[in-house]
């Protein structure tokens, strides 16, 4: 027992660096779909969100919500949205920077169950 408990440790930490590598970006990719719309239900009920699906290549598929009226969000940047719109039109890639904050199911969006806040993309 004792022989697995650095082997254990060793892991862990390794998938915990792996994680907070990734987490916050860039992610390099294009924008394969978005979804507007205007909450209907709970913390964000009457706010307009865009939610971007991003195809990163190997990451497969990210979504992350790129504008939003919400005071909380800070998000109210119409050039995040043309931007989306542009990569998705255009095929082309951007780098996408996100928060660490989670959530899911907005605008009943559900696959992927979870997004994150969208801080930057260039």
């Amino acid at each position: 027992m004792v022989r697995f408990i650095p082997l254990t440790v060793a892991a862990c930490y390794t998938f915990l660096s792996a994680v907070s590598a990734h987490a916050g970006g860039p992610l390099k990719g294009r924008v394969v779909d978005i979804f507007e719309c205007r909450e209907t239900k709970g913390v964000l009920k009457g706010h307009d969100l865009a939610v971007p699906r991003v195809y990163g290549g190997g990451d497969g598929v990210s979504t992350f919500v790129i504008y939003s009226t919400y005071p909380g969000h800070g998000l109210n940047r119409r050039e995040f949205l043309q931007m989306a719109k542009d990569s998705m039109a255009n095929k082309t890639n951007l780098d996408f920077y996100w928060s660490e904050n989670k959530g899911s199911g907005v605008c009943g969006v559900t696959t992927p169950s979870r997004y994150h806040f969208l801080q930057d993309m260039r």
